[in-house]
């Protein structure tokens, strides 16, 4: 699965913000959790997806398989997706502590999830329209080993961030209805109303200090160019695919330099 440039329907919808680009599923890091014999591809998910206290790109429990993964085509990043296969690069979580913007709200946090970066830019002639999207992916064990989760016990989700970003951000929860993997959109770019990538989302408020989020699965909207998903009470909360959160990216200039801080990425009832 890798990234593909929206339709013009979805480019005059997104004004400037990339929404049907897509993380490349790469396998959890080995020293994650180990996982079962056999691997469930949906599953019910505990509510804690990471607590972020390792310094691995992986995670992972019985149900959860999953990693931090950044893709961005142009533009620079921390880290780096100049080089990287599909400009998508794992992301390995931060030391956090008295000099390293420790987590307030909660103290006890070590690690934290950091990207940043500067210059993104659409390109028509080129590239075409840009993003820059970090994902949490949460029963991946391989290219081809793509599962959802079931999280239809809880209300939505929840996780600390700084959200640094003037031109704005959202997140995104990609289900069977508008991930490739679910078999029901079509991953061709050239597809309106049936692309893929069309995740049920929710504008996010910038900070500049830790911030707890809930984000209400009721509350979610698709942008409206790609394949139809459930929103509102019948959000497939029980059919999860991943978590991504997306920069904003102006329909002419180059983006602002903007900062991400996650932690404690966790469903609440």
């Amino acid at each position: 699965m890798t990234s593909r440039a929206c339709d013009v329907t979805c480019r005059l919808l997104v004004v400037g913000l990339a929404a049907c680009g897509s993380v490349e599923a790469r396998p959890p890091d080995a020293a994650a959790d180990a996982a079962p014999d056999a691997w469930p591809m949906s599953c019910v998910s505990p509510p804690t997806i990471t607590p972020v206290e390792s310094a691995m790109s992986g995670y992972g429990n019985a149900c959860i398989h999953g990693s931090w993964q950044l893709q961005s085509p142009n533009g620079t990043t921390v880290p780096s997706t100049r080089d990287a296969r599909d400009h998508t690069t794992p992301v390995v979580p931060t030391p956090i502590g008295a000099t390293q913007n420790p987590n307030s709200i909660d103290p006890q946090s070590t690690y934290a999830i950091h990207v940043s970066g500067i210059g993104q830019k659409n390109d028509p002639a080129g590239i075409g329209f840009s993003y820059a999207q970090l994902t949490a992916s949460l029963n991946t064990l391989s290219a081809t080993q793509i599962g959802s989760v079931d999280a239809g016990q809880f209300a939505g989700l929840s996780f600390d961030a700084i959200i640094i970003a003037p031109s704005g951000a959202r997140v995104s929860i990609a289900n069977a209805f508008t991930d490739p993997s679910g078999m029901q959109c079509d991953p061709r770019p050239q597809m309106p109303m049936k692309s893929c990538f069309d995740n049920p989302n929710q504008v996010l408020a910038p900070s500049t200090a830790w911030t707890s989020y809930r984000i209400a699965f009721k509350d979610l909207t698709q942008l409206g160019f790609g394949f139809p998903s459930p929103t509102g009470a019948q959000f497939p909360s029980n059919a999860i695919i991943n978590v991504r959160w997306d920069i904003d990216i102006p329909s002419t200039a180059e983006t602002p330099a903007w900062e991400l801080w996650i932690d404690n990425l966790k469903f609440y009832p």
